[in-house]
C-alpha cells in the first residue's frame, strides 16, 4: 500500500519535522528588538532560485480566501505590501495579537505585538529607510517572518507557539486505514504539488455528491486515515519532491520517486539512484 509505504519513510527519516511543521523557503526575516522596534531586514536568499529553509507551521489550505499563515506569510499579510483593503494584513496581525495573549511569557511574542501595535504610519517609516525595503516591496508574494534581535532562531521556527487547531480536534474518530489505530480523522486529505498534476493535489480524494459516497459518508471520510497518518505521508512526499531531492528522477514527462526504509535504506537509495542516473546518462 502506498500510503503505508510513504507512512513507514517519514518516520525512518531522522530529518523527519514535528507534526503540524513543514520545511518552508524564507526569503526575508524582519529583526525587531525586544521593544517591537523595527530593527533591519535580512535576506536569507541563497541563489537565484533558492532560498533558507526553515521549519515552521504547515501552510493553510486557502485559494481566493483570507487565511494567515502561523507567525510568517508572504508581504501582503506580514506587512500589508499591495494589500488594497487591508484584509489580509488585519487578518495576519490579529492572528499574532491572539497567540500573544495566549503565551504572556513569551518575549518573542510581546515584541511581535509591540510592533504591530505601532500604527501603519509609524511602521512603514521605520522599515522604509532600511537599503533591502525596495527589494522587498517589490517581491511581496516572498515570504517572510520576524526574528528578535540576538535570538538564534526566528519566530516562526518556535513550534510550542503554534495554535492547536480547532478543526482536527471536532474532527470525528474511526480506525485509519494506515496505521490500523483509533485516532482524529482528516475531512480531506492534504494536498501536494505533484508534477503535471494542479496544484495541491491529494492522493486520496472524493466528490462531494457524486456518486462515490457509502454509507452516508463523504469526503475523505469514504477512506478514513487518521490526521497523524495524513501528515506523515503528505511530509514524505514532499521530502520526496524537493528541489534537491536525491530519490527522483525524470524521464520523458513523468516523474518517478524512489525509497526505502529501513537499516540500510538511505544506502540502498543512493545506490539506486546511481544506477538510475549512470542508465539515463549511457542512453543519451
Amino acid at each position: 500500500m502506498i500510503l503505508k509505504a510513504l507512512y513507514d519513510y517519514f518516520y525512518s527519516r531522522p530529518d523527519r519535522v514535528p507534526e503540524g511543521m513543514c520545511r518552508k523557503e524564507i526569503e526575508y526575516v524582519i529583526v525587531i528588538d525586544r521593544d517591537g522596534s523595527f530593527v533591519r531586514f535580512e535576506s536569507r536568499r541563497i541563489d537565484k532560485k533558492r532560498c533558507a529553509e526553515l521549519i515552521v507551521a504547515a501552510p493553510v489550505s486557502r485559494s481566493s480566501n483570507v487565511a494567515p499563515n502561523v507567525l510568517w506569510d508572504n508581504g501582503k499579510y506580514v506587512l500589508g505590501l499591495n494589500d488594497s483593503d487591508d484584509r489580509h494584513h488585519r487578518s495576519f496581525v490579529g492572528l499574532v495579537m491572539e497567540i500573544a495573549s495566549s503565551h504572556p511569557d513569551e518575549a518573542c511574542m510581546a515584541a511581535l505585538a509591540a510592533f504591530y501595535r505601532r500604527t501603519p504610519e509609524e511602521r512603514r517609516m521605520d522599515y522604509g529607510r532600511d537599503p533591502l525595503f525596495d527589494e522587498v516591496s517589490n517581491n511581496a508574494a516572498a515570504n517572510m517572518t520576524f526574528m528578535v534581535e540576538g535570538d538564534c532562531e526566528t519566530i516562526a521556527e518556535k513550534g510550542h507557539l503554534i495554535p492547536a487547531s480547532e478543526g482536527s480536534d471536532a474532527s470525528p474518530s474511526g480506525v485509519c486505514l494506515v496505521t490500523g489505530r483509533n485516532g482524529r480523522l482528516v475531512r480531506t486529505s492534504t494536498g501536494s504539488t505533484i508534477p503535471g498534476c494542479s496544484p495541491n493535489t491529494a492522493l486520496v480524494g472524493f466528490q462531494v455528491k457524486s456518486g462515490y459516497d457509502s454509507y452516508g459518508k463523504q469526503q475523505a471520510y469514504n477512506s478514513p486515515i487518521s490526521v497523524e497518518a495524513d501528515f506523515a505521508y503528505t511530509s514524505a512526499l514532499k521530502m520526496l519532491l524537493s528541489k534537491d531531492s536525491e530519490n527522483k528522477t525524470r524521464l520523458g514527462d513523468r516523474t518517478f520517486l524512489y525509497w526505502c526504509s529501513g537499516r540500510y535504506g538511505r544506502d540502498t537509495e543512493s545506490c539506486f539512484g546511481f544506477m538510475v542516473e549512470s542508465d539515463k546518462s549511457s542512453e543519451a
